[in-house]
C-alpha cells in the first residue's frame, strides 16, 4: 500500500518504493556489465556504478538493484535521474546517481 509516511508498531513491515531504474551488475573477470531489466547493456551510461563495482574485491558477481538520484529530502526523483542521464538539462551530475544494492544474486567465493 503507498502512503506518504511509514507505519509505525512491531506489527508493521515495509519497503520504500525507489523511483528509479532497475539494473543487474555482472562482475565478470576482466568487465563489469550493467544490465537493465529489459535486458539492455547500459554500462556505459552508468559507467560510475560500473567503476565502483569493479572495487568491490570480487571476481565475478551479480548484484541486483536500483539506480536514483536523490532529492534534497532524500527522496527517489526519476526526472532527475533522467536528466543526469543526459536526456534533458540538468543540475545533476551522473556521478551522483546512487545504486541501491538489494540482492546478491551470485558471488563466485574462489
Amino acid at each position: 500500500m503507498l502512503v506518504d509516511k511509514p507505519p509505525k508498531g512491531p506489527q508493521w513491515a515495509f519497503e520504500v518504493k525507489w523511483d528509479g531504474y532497475r539494473l543487474a551488475v555482472h562482475v565478470e573477470p576482466g568487465r563489469v556489465r550493467v544490465i537493465t531489466r529489459g535486458g539492455y547493456d547500459w554500462t556505459r551510461r552508468f559507467a560510475a556504478i560500473a567503476a565502483e563495482a569493479r572495487q568491490l574485491g570480487h571476481e565475478s558477481m551479480i548484484i541486483d538493484g536500483e539506480a536514483v538520484v536523490l532529492d534534497e529530502k532524500g527522496r527517489s526523483d526519476f526526472g532527475a535521474l533522467q536528466r543526469a542521464l543526459g536526456r534533458k538539462p540538468s543540475l545533476h551530475d551522473p556521478r551522483e546517481i546512487l545504486f541501491f544494492a538489494f540482492d546478491l544474486l551470485y558471488l563466485d567465493r574462489a
